[in-house]
């Protein structure tokens, strides 16, 4: 080889390591743009990105206290830590709300954040952001997610139920989410099973989800242990001296603890009167049970089976419907927030 030849090898070997050194020092070129999607609850705010990919960024979470301006502030300041750490841009917003949300992405009312009143959330959120938003019921949300890409994946007929601080379902019927005459279907925790029963914060009394929501298994827990019927718990998870919350029994029963199993029994007892009037009105394949409760996994399921099934026994209907969990657990109603956005032409 020449002289001129080896300078000439040379030149390029130290150009391409001078390109290589250049891409370390250059930002990664940014891809397709994201949809974000946001779930508020009764208690806490969570938030996520899908890309057009497929794929999810990880889940942030927030408390909100029921502060409508932080409700808001959370969203901004979540959306810009994804596209800080992503190095994409959100085109569009997704937000699932717990309680009744109208097509102009107000929420009119919702039990259980008492500030909301004709909260304009749709408009606030697009003013601080500058891109255009969707605002939908929160359950509405997380049935969307579990048809489309999670347990009800290929069902026509699914009630996806969520169980938080209340309840809602997202309710798919004839392969299409059903949102009733005024947008509201599916607030199926303020059906009255009890006539005179407990005080619920939407005014009326016995409302299925203050039996039954993921807050009502600790309830149950320690109105059972005041009255004796169960004992305190030694399990490996100290909460001896407090009230004892739905967490902890969830823990319980995941240790096969046999008290936290007979109040997860006294707890599937009422979830099935409600599953089973849902069947009766509804006629569903499957019900999908979602919301941060399922997470203690069979335990609970097993127990709600049971129930529903002594109740569906001499009812053929009712017998041959499936009771699955949730595919993506606390992250459905951001996922299916974010998929609504995604639909935003």
């Amino acid at each position: 080889m020449s002289n001129v030849e080896q300078s000439q090898e040379s030149c390029v070997l130290h150009l391409k390591i001078l390109v290589q050194e250049l891409k370390q020092f250059s930002p990664p070129k940014k891809s397709d743009p994201l949809s974000a999607g946001f779930d508020i609850g009764g208690t806490n705010i969570r938030g996520l990105a899908l890309g057009n990919d497929g794929e999810l960024t990880e889940l942030h979470q927030r408390r909100h206290f029921g502060d409508l301006k932080s409700i808001v502030d959370s969203i901004v300041e979540i959306s810009m830590q994804i596209e800080t750490t992503t190095n994409k841009k959100i085109r569009n917003i997704g937000i699932g709300c717990a309680g009744l949300v109208d097509s102009n992405g107000v929420v009119k009312t919702s039990p259980n954040i008492q500030a909301i009143e004709n909260f304009p959330l749709r408009t606030d959120v697009e003013e601080k952001m500058q891109i255009p938003v969707v605002v939908e019921n929160d359950a509405n949300c997380a049935a969307w997610a579990e048809a489309k890409l999670g347990a009800a994946q290929g069902r026509n007929n699914a009630i996806v139920v969520s169980f938080g601080t209340g309840i809602g379902a997202g309710i798919l019927l004839n392969g299409e989410l059903q949102k009733g005459a005024s947008g509201y279907a599916g607030e199926i925790g303020h059906m009255v099973i009890e006539k005179e029963g407990l005080p619920c914060p939407c005014g009326k009394r016995g409302c299925w989800e203050q039996y039954a929501s993921g807050s009502a298994l600790g309830r149950i827990a320690n109105e059972m242990l005041n009255e004796k019927t169960i004992t305190k718990m030694k399990t490996n998870t100290d909460f001896q001296n407090t009230l004892i919350t739905s967490e902890q029994i969830g823990i319980a029963a995941q240790e096969n603890h046999p008290e936290a199993i007979r109040v997860i029994k006294a707890y599937s007892e009422q979830v099935a009167i409600g599953l089973g009037n849902l069947t009766k009105a509804l006629d569903p394949e499957v019900i999908i049970l979602g919301g941060a409760i399922t997470a203690i996994g069979e335990p609970l399921l097993q127990p709600i089976k049971k129930s529903y099934a002594e109740i569906a026994a001499s009812e053929s209907d009712s017998a041959n419907v499936e009771i699955l969990l949730a595919r993506f657990g606390n992250k459905a109603g951001s996922i299916g927030a974010a998929i609504f956005a995604n639909q935003i032409l």
